[in-house]
């Protein structure tokens, strides 16, 4: 969170709106009322800071409830992007996007809205991510596509060479999946999975959530 707050140096930030913590200070901001209280501050523009790392379903669906919220309000959203973060012209970075520090964004990439990477994430080129899609600390993505509301925890690593039957095209990720830390992704994963291991694929007991996809 600090560092996203270091991120928006542009806007003069007025606050925080959390349920859970009206009346406290977060990170050195007030939280000034609870996400129903939006439409108070119209004149202002939004980013969803909730980030969900594919651990907790309580945490993903408060933040696709705060992103349909601010969708169905009409109210106005901001990309973020580190100081020490880079992206390659001829990307496309979608609204309400957060890219942290030292990530990098290469060429030819599509990044859906609402999507967030931590630090020292790589998306190499030719890869598009979906709407709300959560990729954690060094991971690095290349070639590859990937749905809607799915996590990529820390370290995992694209290795499409390493398969004969995807080394010459892009891997697919489906929507609504989870890819554990530290996981070699080498194969497409369908709608609604969870990649566990290198090896391992189960399918996700998790709802979808596809309603503003």
């Amino acid at each position: 969170m600090p560092r996203l707050i270091a991120s928006a140096h542009d806007y003069d930030i007025q606050g925080i709106l959390d349920q859970d913590h009206v009346g406290q200070t977060m990170f050195g901001l007030p939280v000034i009322g609870a996400e129903s209280d939006c439409e108070q501050y119209a004149d202002c523009v939004f980013h969803v800071a909730t980030y969900w790392d594919g651990a907790s379903q309580d945490v993903r669906q408060k933040r696709y409830k705060q992103i349909a919220l601010i969708e169905r309000t009409g109210l106005k959203v901001v990309t973020l992007i580190h100081p020490t973060a880079t992206t390659t012209a001829g990307s496309i970075i979608g609204k309400g996007t957060y890219i942290d520090e030292i990530c990098h964004v290469s060429n030819d990439c599509v990044i859906g809205p609402y999507c967030s990477m931590t630090t020292g994430t790589v998306i190499g080129h030719d890869t598009t991510l979906g709407f709300n899609c959560q990729i954690s600390a060094q991971a690095t993505l290349s070639m590859q596509t990937v749905g809607h509301n799915t996590s990529i925890g820390a370290y995992a690593k694209i290795m499409h060479w390493k398969n004969k039957d995807t080394r010459n095209r892009k891997i697919h990720i489906g929507s609504n999946c989870k890819i554990f830390s530290g996981v070699a992704m080498s194969k497409d994963i369908p709608d609604g999975h969870m990649q566990i291991t290198n090896n391992r694929i189960w399918r996700s007991k998790e709802a979808p959530q596809d309603e503003l996809c």
